[in-house]
C-alpha cells in the first residue's frame, strides 16, 4: 500500500471563486495568538488536502477537527464540512476540502489538530496549530 498524504491550512475563512480559485483569507502558521484569555473565535477554517492510491477503495473517509486532543463537535462546538474526491494530475485520487470551527470560546492555550479518519479505523495525523495569549 502506498503511503497516502494529509495536509492542511489553517486560516479565518476560504473563498471558492468561479475559475476554480480557492482564495485563502488570514492564514495561520503554526499559532493563533489572542490578545488575552478568555476569547472567542467566531470563524476559523482548516483547508485540506488528502491523496490516496488511484483505485484504492474508501469505505468512508471522515475529517475531524480536535482542540486538545478532543472532537471539536464533542465539545459543542459547530463544525460545518464540505470536500470533492477526483483524480489529480498524478495519477493518485484525492480528497480536498474545508472543515469549519464556528463559535468556540478558548479558556487557556489550547491546541488545534486534523486528523483523517479512514474506514472506521485508520487515524491519519495533520498539522496542528498552538492557540495562546499574549498575557
Amino acid at each position: 500500500m502506498e503511503p497516502y498524504k494529509f495536509g492542511a491550512i489553517f486560516c479565518d475563512e476560504i473563498r471558492h471563486e468561479d475559475n476554480g480559485k480557492i482564495l485563502v483569507l488570514g492564514a495561520y502558521g503554526d499559532q493563533l495568538i489572542f490578545p488575552n484569555f478568555p476569547n472567542y473565535i467566531g470563524s476559523f477554517t482548516a483547508l485540506f488536502y488528502f491523496e490516496f492510491p488511484h483505485g484504492e477503495e474508501l469505505s468512508s473517509f471522515e475529517v475531524q477537527l480536535l482542540v486538545d486532543g478532543e472532537c471539536a463537535s464533542d465539545l459543542g462546538a459547530d463544525l460545518e464540512s464540505r470536500g470533492i474526491a477526483e483524480l489529480n494530475a498524478t495519477g493518485k485520487e484525492s480528497i480536498r476540502g474545508s472543515i469549519k470551527l464556528v463559535e468556540h470560546e478558548f479558556t487557556k492555550d489550547a491546541v488545534i489538530e486534523i486528523q483523517a479518519i479512514i474506514d472506521n479505523e485508520l487515524t491519519i495525523k495533520g498539522p496542528s496549530l498552538l492557540v495562546t495569549a499574549r498575557d
